[in-house]
């Protein structure tokens, strides 16, 4: 890895500085707002970070970042960064008691909101809009020299899924991230002609790549700034209008992304990144064959920043199921553990346990976490440590690793680890609920749902999942809340978790019956009939009436996104997929068509 010191090219803020000095006229991000030069973002970041030094924050302080994937964004992060002090992610689309936590928990000095209305937060914490920011750091001189940044000085604090409910803070170090910027500009280098779609969320440390990546080498950005998420025909009508060339997609949205015609005219892209989940083999063939493009498949923790596996798919070579996440990184030690810390041969699976340049410090403010999960490294030298992910792999006799799965209740909900503690933390926090399981079920269609024990009559199922809609991301939202009276144990007095999956199961592929969703009245004709017709067909079931919840009759957030994209497709609406999710059923889905004047 590069020296570090104020004149090396291999220090980040260098990368980006120097980027900015000799390519000042080259486009560095197309938004809906218009081309921005890196001499453009060069000033306005250079300075917004003067601002933030001259109100004395520097290295070994936090400060937030309130916007999704913008030009807003990118300068506010690099500002932060250029400043010494590390960004916290903080997505607007969150529920304001999720911020809250994160907030209360990561004490930011500041918060940079590109949110057009003010927002309050727990715990005094200052939030300045950025169009104010940028206003006052006109008068503010630039400082006489450079912020001394360390390599064990943090860059990004990130936040991830806790199961005890509580989220937990990940301190990345500019060590980490440098070592994966440069190990990626060696595997596949980013160019000055290269346009790379940036539309991860920064709560996703995926993000992080997307931003640096390319403005430290020339690149230029094009954001998404998708009104829904995804939206895959917006999403292909970007990538052709301004020629991308390198995107990134976790496989579920991937998927759906081919599944729509306008994704087969995107043939610009060259490079193609999957990650976040696992990648079946069949999808894998199905970029290949639809782009003449690369496809990577990588594989990190957020501990481990960003990525510290990759493969590089071969069409030519697949096997059968998954593709493998591959070998490690530059800087990165890989080890397939038993129990007792021992090695396991080619072939047995293990828990997999990483070391090197790319660990992070550890959880912010939890000292306890931090030693339960970085651990010492019996085969590194003193005072190293390794990270165990809690994923199980084995490796294959070309030395590439395969995933197994997982050795506690965390697991991956479209691209989004999730502790199922936290989902569960959630439900019980319901005055009526004394109890409840949350599971991926294990059908082809796998999304999370949850079993919950309360009295009788006195709640439902959508009444949860609205109760948590205010409570967690999104993505933790079960699809599908089932209540019954009792959880099933098992002897020794622990939930029988999988009579509980067989529950779940009978309860959301019953055939429709009196009582059960499906029959929700006599079927309309009209709009209303096409919305029916269409949902009877994506979710499986025989039956759609037009009170009938989309959710409850299994479906999901992605299904929702492609229901909605197709509606808008076929009718010539466009139907915004926030207010369906307001109140997701037939009726409303017609309505909202209706009243967009589609037919």
């Amino acid at each position: 890895m590069a020296e570090w010191g104020t004149s090396s090219p291999g220090h980040l803020v260098d990368l980006l500085e120097t980027t900015a000095e000799s390519t000042p006229d080259r486009t560095a991000i197309h938004s809906r707002d218009g081309a921005v030069t890196y001499r453009e973002l060069h000033e306005r970041a250079g300075r917004l970070a003067a601002l933030l030094r001259a109100d004395g924050i520097g290295p070994g302080d936090v400060c937030g970042v309130l916007a999704g994937p913008s030009t807003e964004g990118v300068v506010a992060i690099l500002a932060v960064v250029r400043a010494g002090a590390a960004y916290l992610p903080l997505c607007p689309s969150l529920p304001p008691a999720r911020i809250d936590d994160v907030v209360v928990q990561a004490r930011p000095r500041l918060v940079l909101s590109a949110e057009p209305t003010e927002r309050t937060l727990t715990g005094d914490v200052p939030v300045l809009p950025l169009s104010v920011a940028e206003d006052r750091a006109r008068d503010v001189p630039a400082p006489a020299a450079p912020p001394a940044i360390q390599p064990e000085d943090a860059v990004m604090v990130l936040f991830t899924s806790g199961s005890t409910g509580t989220p937990k803070g990940v301190v990345v170090p500019h060590r980490a991230l440098l070592n994966r910027i440069l190990w990626g500009q060696r595997e596949y280098p980013v160019g000055a002609d290269d346009r790379l779609l940036h539309h991860t969320r920064y709560i996703y440390d995926f993000s992080a790549w997307e931003v640096f990546a390319p403005l430290a080498f020339g690149a230029t950005l094009v954001v998404g700034d998708f009104t829904a998420y995804p939206d895959f025909d917006a999403m292909a009508e970007i990538i052709q209008k301004h020629d991308v060339t390198m995107v990134h997609f976790v496989p579920s949205v991937m998927s759906g992304f081919l599944g729509r015609d306008a994704a087969r005219q995107c043939t610009s892209l060259s490079t193609v990144f999957s990650g976040g989940e696992s990648l079946p083999a069949s999808l894998a063939r199905r970029v290949t064959e639809t782009y003449d493009a690369t496809l990577y498949n990588q594989y990190g923790p957020t501990e481990t920043c960003i990525d510290s596996t990759f493969f590089r798919y071969d069409p030519a070579a697949e096997d059968a199921g998954g593709v493998p996440i591959g070998r490690a990184v530059d800087g990165t030690r890989l080890y397939v553990l038993d129990d007792r810390l021992r090695p396991t041969p080619d072939g047995v699976a293990g828990e997999l346990h990483i070391a090197g340049v790319g660990l992070a410090t550890g959880y912010l403010g939890r000292p306890d976490l931090t030693a339960e999960r970085f651990v010492p490294d019996p085969f590194g030298g003193d005072g190293e440590r390794m990270y165990r992910t809690g994923d199980v792999v084995r490796r294959r006799p070309d030395g590439n690793l395969e995933f197994v799965g997982r050795t506690d209740r965390q697991v991956n909900v479209r691209g989004v680890r999730v502790e199922l503690g936290e989902v569960e933390a959630a439900l019980t926090a319901h005055a009526e609920v004394t109890q409840a399981v949350a599971l991926v079920t294990d059908d082809e269609r796998a999304h999370l749902v949850a079993w919950v024990a309360a009295a009788p009559g006195t709640v439902d199922g959508g009444t949860l999942r609205e109760f948590v809609q205010r409570r967690l991301p999104r993505p933790f939202v079960p699809d599908q809340v089932v209540v019954g009276d009792t959880l099933p144990l098992l002897p020794t007095g622990k939930v029988d978790h999988g009579a509980v999956r067989d529950l779940v199961a009978a309860a959301l592929h019953r055939t429709p019956g009196a009582d059960a969703p499906g029959t929700g009245g006599q079927e309309a004709g009209g709009v209303a009939g096409e919305v029916a017709a269409l949902w009877r067909d994506i979710l499986e079931v025989d039956q759609v009436g037009p009170d009938d919840d989309f959710f409850e009759l299994g479906g999901h957030s992605l299904l929702a996104v492609e229901m909605v994209s197709v509606l808008n497709e076929r009718l010539g609406s466009a139907i915004d997929l926030a207010d369906f999710f307001e109140s997701p059923t037939v009726r409303t889905c017609a309505t909202l068509i209706e009243a967009d004047g589609a037919r």
